[in-house]
């Protein structure tokens, strides 16, 4: 078996905040898995082991790839803690088949769904253009069941998650209004269904209004229901106040399917959702990409922006930001960590805003505290990195994130002391040794900034020290600091760049 692959350890990224707390993201790991077509990674899970299971289709037949289908499979990777393939396996039949969504199960299998064309091989049974095919998998791969849902039409899942009962619950959109679609409502809906550990429908229920819904993520919620969350242009139905374009649209139903509440966010311009998830204090976050800059959209940055809505758990929104610079910025998964921060990912396209001092082109992820603020960002064009399809944050509070590419990049932050080797220039200066315990010293690179004043902060934002700049390589003393992490900031007529460093 060929692995593409590059391990890039302790590589790291300052990153360029515009929040209280400097942080910091070392690559852990980075794989690359594929052949010589087209292999694109859309859904990443951790695994109890400490690994991840990624999922997405594949049109090669050389490489990682031993035992291809058709044209396009389902394509499952198992990863272990260290990056290496363990395994990999090819679903389909002969035609289209594209997975979008993978979650580890209780058992220590997988399920996995997404679509598919084919009506041979590993699909037993075909409804239409297009059918959810959602396919459960043994721990080491082993197909144990897979099943078909759909209409005559094009029906697409998008996301998939276990229920407490060991069933699953799916979400997509659906075209179809016969078949196992039984209450289809207008162009295309949110379809959802309610399987059984076995695959059997035990309930399946449309949403939306008269257009277009399209629901493209699932969680399970504290009630024992669910939260859907995706786009809408619809003006009626499940959507109280259509904005214009296009709305995020957020569902909330019950453990039958019963709808509880639903809104939508947006403005007047095109609001997509890519991604939902239930909030630990029983709210809920989606996020996507916005053109608007009105009504509940506030602080458009460019063309397109990163943007994230909180609400309560009645579906009030509580805040809403909007992330980017003057270009194109595309959110495309969502994930929250175990300490309730947000990770958002996806593309960039600009070097200014929120982005000021990246290479403007490639993937970004922004990592948000449970008020919305950033607390750091990065960008990975460096690196060989193509568009982030989804993130999760693993066993041992890394991240790890895929793209379309099939990389498979493991990260973790560091929030305490940084290695002199691995505080370069930053905005134009930085600080060594780091940390340190009598004084540090601050080293220009930029010439500019010569008689510009730093400022020395703690992490609640308590100024601690002020000073002239009057050296390229100037000598300040820390030795009375308490113990701790602090930031030096240094502001000019433009801006203000800081780095974080450590007292020892």
């Amino acid at each position: 078996m060929i692995m593409k692959r590059t391990i890039l350890l302790v590589f790291l990224f300052f990153i360029s905040l515009h929040s209280v707390v400097q942080g910091q993201v070392n690559i852990e790991w980075q794989s690359n898995f594929g052949g010589s077509n087209s292999d694109l990674a859309f859904s990443v899970d951790a695994t109890t082991d400490g690994g991840v299971i990624v999922v997405g289709f594949s049109n090669s037949q050389d490489g990682d790839i031993t035992d291809p289908l058709g044209d396009y499979d389902f394509w499952v990777v198992k990863v272990d803690v260290n990056g290496h393939m363990e395994w990999q396996k090819s679903l389909g039949g002969m035609l289209w088949d594209e997975a979008q969504s993978v979650k580890q199960t209780m058992d220590g299998g997988y399920i996995v769904a997404g679509n598919t064309l084919s009506v041979d091989g590993d699909v037993s049974e075909a409804f239409g253009e297009h059918d959810y095919w959602v396919v459960k998998l043994s721990p080491l791969g082993e197909i144990e069941w897979e099943r078909s849902y759909g209409g005559s039409e094009e029906d697409m899942a998008y996301g998939i998650d276990q229920t407490s009962d060991q069933g699953y619950i799916v979400a997509g959109r659906a075209y179809s209004e016969d078949g196992d679609i039984s209450n289809h409502i207008g162009g295309l809906d949110y379809w959802v269904l309610r399987l059984d550990a076995d695959g059997e429908i035990l309930w399946e229920n449309s949403y939306g209004g008269n257009n277009w819904d399209w629901a493209y993520g699932v969680d399970l919620t504290q009630d024992g229901g669910f939260i859907l969350g995706g786009v809408t242009k619809s003006t009626a139905g499940d959507v109280p106040d259509f904005h214009g374009g296009f709305d995020f649209l957020l569902i909330k139903i019950d453990a039958d399917g019963v709808v509880q509440w639903s809104n939508n966010f947006g403005g007047s311009d095109t609001d997509v959702a890519t991604g939902v998830k239930a909030a630990p204090d029983g709210g809920y976050v989606i996020s996507g990409n916005t053109y608007s800059d009105d009504i509940d959209v506030s602080n458009l940055s460019g063309g397109i922006d990163f943007w994230i809505v909180k609400t309560d758990k009645d579906g009030v929104m509580e805040w809403e930001r909007s992330l980017g610079g003057s270009g194109d910025e595309s959110a495309k998964t969502l994930a929250l960590c175990s300490d309730g921060s947000i990770l958002v990912a996806g593309s960039a396209n600009s070097n200014d805003g929120d982005l000021e001092g990246t290479d403007g082109s490639g993937s970004w992820i922004v990592k948000l505290d449970q008020d919305g603020d950033i607390i750091w960002e990065q960008e990975f064009y460096k690196v060989g990195v193509s568009i982030i399809t989804d993130i999760v944050e693993t066993m041992d509070k890394g991240i790890v994130f895929v793209d379309r590419s099939y990389n498979v990049i493991k990260l973790t932050e560091e929030t305490s002391s940084i290695p002199d080797q691995a505080n370069p220039m930053n905005g134009g200066f930085r600080i060594f040794p780091n940390p340190s315990q009598d004084f540090i010293y601050l080293e220009l690179k930029d010439p500019s900034l010569l008689g510009q004043s730093y400022q020395i902060f703690n992490l609640i934002g308590e100024k601690i020290q002020v000073g002239w700049i009057n050296q390229l390589t100037q000598n300040i003393q820390i030795s009375e600091f308490s113990n701790g992490q602090y930031y030096l900031q240094i502001e000019n007529q433009k801006s203000h760049k800081m780095i974080y460093f450590t007292k020892s």
